[in-house]
């Protein structure tokens, strides 16, 4: 994908020359908002943003790495890994959390992010949440990331929102190794279609590499601790880790295949 500022070029031009050389470019008759729909490779027109009727909806985190709309309930165990520092391996782990196969598509626009419940063994961890779609032939499309450094995890209640959490980064705030805390993770705002057939796929991670695809345009990776750190991630009747995604559409379509009664965990 190109920068906005190349490939809408031509858009940028007719918005200067509406606003600086008075010439009637016909750009203010035009929907305020437009979007590109990643997945369904079209674009879709608002008159505002956030869009209207987005269904908030919770995607909870399971064991045997599913998503589920019904939360984990009778296994308190937590899933795990263990990430060690670069001088010591080139090993990235972490966690992935996957959907059963959609019957139908499935359509996100507005903000989304994570909620969960973890623990490690140091005072600090770099957490990375990266949502994925998968299709049926195991073709993964990034759709959206986000990060959280764990000791600047503090809220502003007011500013808020649970699918947009608003970290004010006033203090670092160390972690007590081994207490539960809770992690609110901006992923951004998505515009994608999941299409019947594909997977909604889920990863938590704490490393980067300079070899992954977003990578190669803008080397900025974020590295993990300097200390062998293992990461915990509860999901249970107490702590229950879930993923918010913005639905606009198809949601009562997948919902039978999102419920507790067939849910058979990832893959």
């Amino acid at each position: 994908e190109e920068r906005p500022w190349r490939e809408d070029l031509m858009l940028i031009l007719r918005w200067h020359d509406h606003w600086l050389k008075g010439k009637d470019t016909g750009i203010l008759k035009e929907p305020q908002v437009k979007l590109y729909m990643t997945g369904a490779e079209k674009y879709r027109y608002e008159k505002d943003w956030p869009v209207p009727k987005i269904d908030y909806t919770k995607v909870y985190l399971r064991r045997w790495e599913g998503l589920s709309f019904e939360p984990e309930m009778y296994q308190p165990d937590p899933d795990a890994y263990l990430q060690q520092p670069l001088h010591l391996s080139t090993k990235r782990d972490g966690l992935k959390y996957v959907s059963p196969a959609l019957p139908a598509d499935l359509e996100v626009a507005g903000a989304a992010a994570v909620n969960m419940f973890a623990s490690i063994d140091q005072e600090d961890a770099n957490w990375m949440a990266r949502l994925f779609d998968v299709s049926p032939g195991g073709g993964e499309y990034r759709v959206n990331k986000g990060y959280l450094k764990a000791s600047h995890r503090a809220l502003d209640a007011k500013k808020s929102k649970p699918y947009r959490p608003y970290h004010p980064h006033l203090k670092a705030e160390p972690v007590k190794p081994g207490e539960i805390n809770e992690y609110n993770i901006e992923i951004g705002n998505l515009t994608h279609v999941f299409k019947a057939g594909h997977r909604i796929k889920l990863v938590i991670e704490s490393m980067e590499s300079s070899r992954d695809p977003e990578m190669q345009i803008h080397y900025h990776p974020h590295l993990n601790s300097a200390r062998t750190t293992l990461h915990k991630v509860y999901r249970n009747r107490e702590y229950r880790s879930h993923l918010i995604l913005p639905i606009t559409g198809g949601k009562e379509a997948v919902m039978e295949t999102l419920s507790d009664e067939n849910f058979q965990g990832g893959v």
